[in-house]
């Protein structure tokens, strides 16, 4: 009875052991096989990213992407599960760590994602994405052995029943003893010496080596141990799979990276020598401000210094080009890096017409580098680039030919005066005798008008030149823009009348209006302009006049019924020497000189106004106006 009881007992404590000792086996089993398809979402997941890294398409992109997101769901549900079923601290410790390198392999790969297409940046990602999924196969391994030294520990335990059994069957009989013996000894060569040999084999693969194979006698056994050998052998055969198509792949997209860093470097090159070769000087920052490219004449342009002598001089150009550096160069007249901070700030270009520079005459632009999204709005800003030009010799030219304009102008204007007044006086004080000779009368006539002519384009040439220097001086006053315009009409009212030209002006509504504050007599001369030029083109008709308040100013239009202006013709307004014509290389003398409008122009503005053509079209008559303010400066608020 006793010999009955005591192997009852230790049968009872050897089955509750053994059972215990499947469940826990299948747990282990269930982790391993969860670890399996979590390493194998890993994979997947730096493979998607790798097809991601070379696709040449929005589209690819974008289903390369979609892949990514639902690999990283399954992630997440065999998380759930592994969260829940791992109980041994050790074992929890290395699944921790491989969950954390998957995370931070996820959220590389998502820089990587947003990155797309990117170049440079998208290729640091796809490294270090590469090198984050070697991580995670180590700390893979480091999760299964950890599984694997806690079916050692299960072993222990097993082996410490085996004990205890033998001491409880001693006691009671050394029959019981036995019995319990040969039941351990069956225990441990069912259950522990198949997991000694399943943990002899995921240490070798722990120490780097894929290549070994499972025994098939684990693989034959029908219970738990055979399951977890079978759900073993089918991870390392999948992660050989694996690891050689990961290879493969790495290998192509490395292969891409490469040939597609040569093309990059190819391009730079090409680019680097065009900007180079550029007659003007290239200056290009970055986000930060800083210089990322400088082409030789910028370094020519700004290593010109005075001298004592006051010549300008090139020194050596042995600099580390900054923006402080050029800032420092270009002097206050021009703050450098404040400017290339305000253009990228404000997303538009800054332009300094004239910069004295070392004795020389630069003309500076710099725009914004910014990245446009679909609706072409700027939603990023990259840097700037800077050009700039050497204005000196043509300034020179510009200024000799001014001053060779005032010179001429001045020269020719005294004896024009004195032929026009003297051709004046023979016509007045010789009437009878030019009577008696008709071909002499005609070319005192011919004379007085050429001289007459000669005059206007003299003085003409003498505005543009003053205007173009700042010279000429305005006396702005207030006055009634109706009676300057009435005066202008009086004037030119026989001229109109003769070709059946009638003008239109309402004096009463124009009477009701505030008074203009500029130049009087300059008004009075972009009057004339305009109402001369609509009565030259316009062949019986109409010319209309009429005023506009506008705020703190008034605008006067002028329109007519005449032959109209082409789009081309258009272009050639408010330019000098230029002329509505529909060619840009002849000229109609029998219409003057082509600085009626450019001088109007710059009269206009130079008194705070503004002149512009509103409407014109082929047989449709034109219409110009110009404002005038009703206000002096320092009124204005």
């Amino acid at each position: 009875m006793v010999q009955i009881f005591a192997l009852g007992v230790a049968g009872v404590f050897s089955f509750a052991l053994y059972t215990a000792a499947v469940n826990k086996y299948k747990a282990i089993s269930d982790n391993m096989v969860s670890e399996y398809h979590l390493t194998d979402a890993a994979f997947g997941l730096i493979t998607e990213f790798n097809k991601l890294a070379v696709s040449n398409t929005p589209a690819s992109r974008t289903t390369e992407a979609v892949k990514i997101r639902d690999l990283k769901h399954t992630i997440d549900q065999i998380y759930g599960t592994l969260d829940a079923s791992i109980t041994d601290s050790n074992t929890k410790a290395a699944y921790l760590g491989l969950k954390n390198t998957i995370g931070a392999l996820e959220a590389e790969i998502d820089a990587g994602v947003v990155s797309s297409g990117t170049g440079g940046e998208q290729t640091a990602h796809y490294n270090k994405a590469n090198l984050l999924y070697g991580f995670a196969k180590e700390d893979g391994n480091t999760f299964l052995s950890d599984e694997l030294r806690h079916v050692t520990i299960i072993q222990q335990q097993v082996n410490r029943s085996k004990t205890r059994d033998f001491q409880i069957g001693s006691i009671a009989y050394l029959a019981a003893l036995a019995g319990s013996i040969i039941y351990a000894i069956r225990i441990s060569r069912a259950i522990v010496k198949p997991i000694d040999k399943l943990t002899t084999a995921a240490e070798q693969i722990t120490q780097g080596n894929i290549d070994m194979a499972i025994s098939p006698e684990l693989l034959e056994r029908k219970d738990e141990t055979g399951r977890l050998s079978n759900a073993f052998n089918v991870m390392l055969t999948k992660l050989k799979e694996n690891i050689h198509a990961l290879n493969k792949e790495k290998a192509g997209v490395e292969q891409k990276v490469i040939e597609r860093t040569e093309e990059l470097n190819d391009e730079k090159a090409r680019l680097e020598a065009s900007i180079d070769s550029l007659n003007v000087g290239f200056i290009m920052t970055g986000t930060d401000d800083d210089i990322i490219m400088l082409n030789r004449v910028a370094a020519q342009l700004l290593a010109y210094t005075v001298t004592a002598d006051g010549v300008s001089k090139i020194e050596p150009m042995d600099h580390t080009w900054t923006t402080e550096l050029v800032d420092q160069k270009m002097g206050s007249e021009f703050a450098f890096k404040q400017n290339i901070v305000k253009a990228k700030s404000l997303a538009h270009s800054i332009e300094k017409k004239e910069l004295q520079y070392g004795g020389r005459i630069f003309r500076i632009f710099i725009a914004p580098i910014t990245v446009f999204d679909d609706t072409g709005k700027s939603t990023e800003a990259l840097g700037t680039v800077t050009l700039i030009e050497d204005i000196t010799e043509r300034k020179v030219q510009e200024r000799s030919k001014d001053e060779f304009f005032s010179i001429a102008s001045h020269e020719l204007r005294t004896p024009l005066t004195a032929i026009r007044g003297n051709t004046s006086l023979i016509q007045t004080y010789y009437k009878d005798q030019l009577a008696k000779d008709e071909s002499l009368r005609d070319i005192v006539d011919d004379i007085h008008e050429s001289s007459v002519r000669l005059i206007e384009i003299v003085n003409d040439f003498l505005d543009v030149s003053r205007l173009e220097q700042g010279k000429m001086g305005f006396a702005p006053e207030a006055f009634r823009v109706d009676e300057v315009i009435e005066s202008v009409i009086h004037e030119l009212a026989n001229t109109g009348h003769a070709k059946g030209t009638e003008f239109t002006f309402d004096h009463d509504k124009s009477a009701m209006l505030p008074k203009a504050y500029a130049d009087q007599n300059r008004t009075k001369q972009v009057v004339y302009n305009l109402l001369g030029n609509a009565l030259k083109f316009t062949e019986k008709g109409t010319i209309t006049v009429d005023i506009k308040a506008e705020g703190t100013a008034l605008r006067v239009l002028v329109s007519d019924t005449g032959t109209g202006m082409s789009t081309e013709s258009q272009q050639l307004l408010f330019h000098k020497f230029q002329q509505a014509g529909d060619s840009l290389l002849t000229r109609d003398t029998s219409r003057g000189t082509g600085l009626g409008l450019y001088i109007s122009k710059l009269i206009v503005e130079g008194m705070g106004g503004t002149i512009r053509l509103e409407s014109s079209a082929p047989g449709r008559g034109t219409v110009f106006s110009f404002s005038l303010p009703t206000e002096a400066p320092e009124q204005t608020k």
